[in-house]
């Protein structure tokens, strides 16, 4: 009789046991989409970084930076003429 109550406590035990690693099994594959997840966010801003660091870079000479208020803003010096064509 003491040996059926021992095998039916390590029975359950083991069901419960057993239960908890499948929980943790599951949290660690959702763990690990998130960090995959984490990781593709960093690789992006990382490579939009670069591409700011580079605008930072161009803009940073003047020359660059010139060109690129006339083209946008249509900017001009003083005693430069302006001509707008239009398609």
């Amino acid at each position: 009789m003491l040996r059926i109550i021992i095998i039916s406590v390590l029975i359950i035990f083991i069901v419960v046991v057993g239960f908890q690693v499948s929980l943790l099994f599951k949290e660690e594959s959702g763990l690990k989409s998130d960090l995959n997840q984490l990781k593709d966010k960093s690789a992006s801003f990382s490579n939009e970084n670069n591409e700011l660091q580079q605008q930072i870079d161009f803009l940073s000479r003047a020359e660059n930076l010139e060109k690129q208020l006339k083209a946008q803003f249509n900017y001009k010096n003083v005693g430069e003429k302006m001509m707008i064509l239009v398609p």
